[in-house]
């Protein structure tokens, strides 16, 4: 699915979003992705048992330094770095 089309319906699906003020300012956003690429996004997670999360970053990161990423099959690597890249942005 292109990227474009993906962040597209992200970025409608954020704006159309309603702030709920409490317990403090939120939005919930059901449906950011567009069905078929959320099922392409679970088809390249990787086994919980193998993410790391970094001291230095305190949350769970992929990318090119961290062992999970490069353990990833290259379609997987292709997707996440895509996504990093155009879509996360």
């Amino acid at each position: 699915m292109l990227h474009e089309i993906v962040t597209e319906h992200a970025c409608q699906r954020v704006r159309a979003a309603v702030i709920n003020p409490d317990p403090f300012p939120h939005i919930v956003v059901d449906g950011i992705f567009p069905e078929q690429y959320y099922e392409e996004l679970l088809s390249h997670l990787p086994a919980v048992s193998s993410l790391t999360i970094p001291v230095a970053f305190g949350m769970m990161k992929i990318g090119e330094d961290d062992q999970t990423f490069r353990a990833l099959p290259e379609a997987s690597q292709t997707f996440w770095a895509d996504f990093d890249s155009a879509v996360k942005p």
